[in-house]
């Protein structure tokens, strides 16, 4: 009973092996312009400056409650 699960399991997965689709096309294309938000170094750089903001004052304020 073991032996017919291990063969029949080994069948399926090459089955599914065997199933999948062979796409090789791969296309880059480093002339386009990137219009993702996140990649323009000004965002980093404001969002950077509003963590600092924000940990002075948070730190200012367990300060002032001590």
């Amino acid at each position: 009973m073991k032996r017919l699960c291990i063969i029949l399991l080994s069948v399926l997965s090459s089955f599914i092996v065997w199933a999948q689709e062979e796409n090789n096309h791969i296309e880059i294309s480093i002339d386009q312009p990137d219009d993702n938000w996140y990649a323009s170094p000004w965002v980093w750089v404001v969002g950077a400056a509003l963590i600092i903001v924000l940990l002075v004052v948070l730190s200012k304020k367990k300060e002032s409650q001590d």
